[in-house]
């Protein structure tokens, strides 16, 4: 199975509240994929809607890394660290944190 099949595969547990069963297809899409952006994001959401900010916030400061253009990388970890991120002029107020 390819890596975009997995990670339809993941959201479709998703969309039916199996959250496990959507981690564990997500995992198989990182391992085949593990630069696709597409797969990284869902990642990081469902590691965030599972309740583990930090885990998500460590994800999504990765995708940033490898994707310096993906605002919803941008938007995702200003969530999580509790840092609203002002997109008109990318200012960021992680200041003094270290990423």
């Amino acid at each position: 199975m390819s890596a975009a099949e997995h990670l339809e595969q993941a959201r479709t547990h998703l969309s039916a509240g199996e959250s496990d069963q959507a981690m564990a297809a997500i995992r198989l899409a990182l391992a085949e994929d593990p630069e696709n952006l597409d797969t990284m994001l869902f990642a990081a959401r469902l590691v965030r809607q599972g309740g583990n900010a930090q885990a998500a916030e460590s994800l999504y400061s990765k995708i940033i890394e490898h994707h310096p253009e993906s605002a919803a990388a941008l938007a995702g970890l200003g969530h999580v660290s509790g840092c609203p991120v002002a997109m008109s002029g990318l200012s960021f107020c992680f200041a003094g944190r270290s990423h």
